[in-house]
């Protein structure tokens, strides 16, 4: 069974590592983007998401997998992600990582994004897999929840 613990936030974006039988860092499984909250109702909106999936409608239309309007197809997209259902849903959302992050490392990773980057986060979704030093300005996590396995993280880099 895979073991993954949230380790930092870095650049806005939420460092999930995958940890041996030991509770000892491996890699970097997940990281996690905020989505503002004013991005959350856009996307959540027929009016506004209309334009962010004009390109999907489009191609929809070439392959002859629709016959909708615009509209009507971006609301398909928005009955098809549970919008209705789910606070936090909008069409595409990818939470597979979301999972590894506690309600109270949540309220954290949003607090922190609020007081410092001025960010009111709507929700999170994945963004990838990747260690945070991908950019070389990395020296160290903005917010760290697990220090061991931060200071485990610092070890492997040059």
């Amino acid at each position: 069974m895979e073991k993954c613990k949230t380790v930092g936030i870095y650049n806005k974006e939420i460092f999930i590592a995958e940890l041996d039988d030991k509770g000892n860092f491996v890699r970097f499984s997940g990281v996690l983007r905020p989505v503002t909250k004013e991005m959350l109702e856009e996307l959540r909106d027929v009016d506004t998401y209309k334009e962010y999936c004009r390109d999907l409608w489009q191609c929809a239309v070439q392959s002859g997998n629709t016959e909708l309007g615009l509209e009507d197809f971006a609301q398909e997209q928005l009955d098809e992600a549970d919008i209705e259902y789910d606070d936090e849903a909008f069409p595409g959302k990818d939470d597979s990582d979301v999972k590894y992050l506690t309600d109270e490392e949540r309220a954290i990773a949003d607090d922190f994004l609020f007081l410092n980057n001025d960010v009111e986060v709507g929700t999170w979704e994945c963004s990838g897999m990747y260690p945070p030093d991908m950019d070389g300005g990395f020296k160290k996590f903005d917010y760290t929840f697990d220090k061991k396995l931060a200071k485990q993280y610092y070890a492997t880099l040059k």
